[in-house]
């Protein structure tokens, strides 16, 4: 018995190790460096065109807004839009914000408006379940400084409804949004942080629940 207990705490530890590995989508590192970070980003931009090479196409120009993009690492692809408005990929230790009004080479006019501001929201999306961990996220203000203070900002969870942020750092979630209510916390947010359970987790798992199904047998 104390065998078969110490086996499924063992099962239990490897299943949460293996949802640890996480994978960060670096966006400020993105638009600042054109680093891809091994994955592969592509996107449709305000303009309609499809860039052909990130680098070459965006990051060359300092920066962009976007009708949505796709950025694949792995197993993750993470799918971003500005609802009504204009993903934007801000240059200068800022990351991603959001864009009203485009020019004709897609740069935000004017240019001090392509962060969150009130009435504006963030869409970001998984083929499946994600752990989110915004704890591992900078938010930036509209001068690029840090923004500590996350009380304004707030998340939707699979269309849930609102909830405040600070409450809800941690998630699970296929598809989510953020928002800011207050103009006077529009923020970017610099990096995400992801994880998904690997199969090999649920099989884990699946053998864990197994042996406890032979514990309860065992009792009866």
């Amino acid at each position: 018995m104390k065998k078969l207990i110490s086996s499924l705490v063992a099962v239990g530890a490897l299943a949460i190790s293996a949802q640890a590995n996480a994978t960060v989508f670096d966006f400020q590192d993105l638009v600042d460096n054109g680093n891809e970070d091994g994955g592969v980003f592509s996107g449709t931009l305000g303009d309609g065109t499809n860039p052909a090479d990130f680098i070459t196409d965006v990051a060359a120009n300092g920066e962009a807004g976007f009708s949505t993009f796709s950025w694949t690492k792995g197993a993750t692809t993470l799918t971003v839009d500005g609802g009504a408005d204009y993903a934007y990929l801000d240059k200068g230790k800022a990351g991603l914000g959001v864009c009203k009004v485009l020019t004709t080479s897609d740069q935000c006019d004017p240019g001090n408006d392509d962060n969150v501001t009130l009435g504006e929201v963030l869409n970001f999306g998984f083929s499946s379940g994600h752990d989110v961990d915004l704890n591992a996220s900078t938010f930036r203000k509209a001068n690029h400084g840090l923004l500590a203070d996350l009380s304004d900002i707030e998340v939707n969870i699979d269309g849930g409804g609102w909830l405040d942020l600070t409450a809800n750092l941690n998630f699970y979630a296929t598809n989510f949004s953020l928002r800011t209510t207050d103009d006077s916390s529009q923020f970017y947010i610099d990096a995400l942080s992801v994880s998904v359970a690997e199969p090999a987790t649920v099989a884990l798992m699946g053998l864990g629940l197994a042996g406890l199904g032979v514990v309860r047998r065992r009792k009866a």
